[in-house]
């Protein structure tokens, strides 16, 4: 009982000691904690005036592209319908057509975002793409044109 009670005591009288002697070691910690926190706080904030300008530069972006996208479309339209003539109105040449619009309108996207962020390596892989994109059509646009726009 007497041994219970003695190591009772050691355990209190230690963590007495280290609750008064801690608060003398503590300080510098908590002061670099919180110049960390405030260090963090300061880099979210720029990092979110940053997303607010991006937001902003893109909407104007959106809002151009929206206002020339009917003209963009009669140009392509008439390019096309120059360099294929009829066959544009078959079925398969309309889908193949229809399917590289859509897949080079999200590559050029992807490289004007690339371009904004300046990312290099990003813009020489779209571009590998593009080209790779261009080259199927062509291929399959020619197979068309030799069947007379059936499989």
């Amino acid at each position: 009982m007497r041994s219970r009670l003695v190591s009772w005591r050691g355990a209190i009288a230690l963590t007495l000691v280290c609750a008064v002697s801690a608060p003398a070691f503590g300080q510098p910690g908590k002061e670099k904690r919180e110049e960390r926190r405030e260090d963090r706080k300061e880099k979210r904030e720029e990092r979110r005036e940053d997303r607010q300008e991006n937001r902003e530069e893109r909407k104007e972006g959106r809002e151009e592209r929206r206002e020339k996208r009917q003209e963009r479309r009669k140009e392509r339209r008439e390019k096309i319908k120059e360099k294929w003539g009829d066959l544009v109105k078959k079925p398969l040449v309309a889908a193949e057509l229809k399917k590289h619009a859509r897949r080079t309108a999200r590559l050029n996207r992807l490289l004007e975002v690339a371009e904004e962020e300046k990312n290099e390596e990003a813009k020489k892989k779209i571009q590998a793409l593009i080209e790779k994109e261009n080259a199927r059509h062509e291929k399959r646009m020619a197979h068309l044109k030799e069947k007379g726009g059936e499989q």
